[in-house]
């Protein structure tokens, strides 16, 4: 299961750029509501900005949006549980009440004039479940209907669910690469289909036409979410590679490291089912292994790990084959 703090880091990271949020918005709204909000003006709402009763919350992020030329709230909420949460209705509405009482802390004289904000909450789930969209709904989380007197009464609201391994990848979201890169990352499910996403995913950000520092930025958060979320580091650090030091190094070199990667990937299920016995064999047998895989241009400490040779071992068999 993956560490909760872990993906919390790296799912904050991407989602405090305004590139992704502003693409994530574009793909949910219809067109007529967007032509209404003033997205090029959004603001993040610094950590500094919480009181200590949202510290549970602190992986989650809000933005501030001017729509119909005043201010909307619009808060993404991680849901990164395998199981689906059906109490998150009551959790939203606790935190959409500390983060009012915050507000009025800090703006009350201005909220005197012209009333509470509205807030949009966002849950982002990724867990292999299908949510129930009956769970997005407060009245739903009710198991028996209630009198009609008591009805206007409770709380009544939903949230916007975005369920990113059932999320069908539409006209709207083929328009926005960035987000439908960040959608298949949730989708894949083997190492050559992660690898693949990984490789379109560069190739956007090297065709994006905006600063080289967002891009280096935006870069590093998905580096961050391929360790900490994603769980693959080799993968990591070879898309940071890509963009180290805000220079790209070129889609055609992260393609060749990718698909060194996945040739090692293929050649290590070759040999734990077929040379699995040969490899507690003789050491001829070992080294011929080692042979082969140094001519694929594999990574020595993989060929060691494969061949159980020692590092001494194999640096004589690199010596000899270099001297051929």
């Amino acid at each position: 299961m993956q560490n909760k703090n872990s993906y919390d880091e790296g799912f904050k990271q991407l989602f405090v750029h305004k590139i992704l949020v502003k693409e994530l918005l574009e793909t949910l709204l219809d067109e007529g509501i967007l032509k209404e909000f003033d997205l090029e003006n959004m603001t993040q709402l610094k950590q500094q900005y919480y009181t200590d009763n949202l510290r549970e919350f602190r992986s989650d992020t809000i933005w501030k949006i001017n729509y119909r030329r005043k201010p909307l709230y619009v808060c993404f909420l991680l849901e990164y549980q395998s199981d689906i949460n059906q109490w998150m209705c009551l959790k939203i509405l606790n935190y959409m009440s500390l983060l009012y009482q915050d507000i009025l802390k800090k703006e009350q004289n201005i909220l005197n004039e012209t009333g509470l904000f509205p807030i949009l909450p966002i849950v982002i789930y990724n867990g292999e479940k299908r949510w129930d969209p009956k769970c997005a709904h407060w009245m739903n989380m009710y198991k028996s209907s209630l009198p009609d007197w008591l009805v206007p009464y409770q709380p009544s609201f939903q949230f916007w669910l975005l369920d990113l391994s059932h999320l069908k990848i539409t006209e709207k979201l083929e328009n926005h690469p960035l987000m439908k890169q960040f959608v298949l990352l949730q989708q894949s499910r083997t190492q050559e289909g992660l690898i693949n996403t990984v490789q379109d995913l560069a190739l956007v950000l090297l065709k994006m036409r905006t600063h080289p520092n967002a891009i280096q930025s935006l870069a590093q958060a998905f580096t961050s979410y391929l360790n900490c979320a994603i769980k693959n580091q080799e993968i990591a650090q070879v898309f940071a590679k890509t963009f180290k030091g805000g220079k790209k190094m070129g889609l055609q070199a992260l393609v060749a490291s990718l698909e060194a990667k996945q040739q090692q990937e293929k050649i290590a299920s070759r040999l734990e089912g077929k040379l699995e016995g040969k490899l507690e064999g003789s050491f001829e047998t070992k080294l011929e292994v080692a042979k082969n895989l140094f001519e694929s241009d594999c990574d020595i400490n993989f060929i060691l790990k494969i061949t159980g040779l020692t590092k001494e071992q194999l640096e004589a068999l690199v010596t000899e084959q270099e001297s051929i």
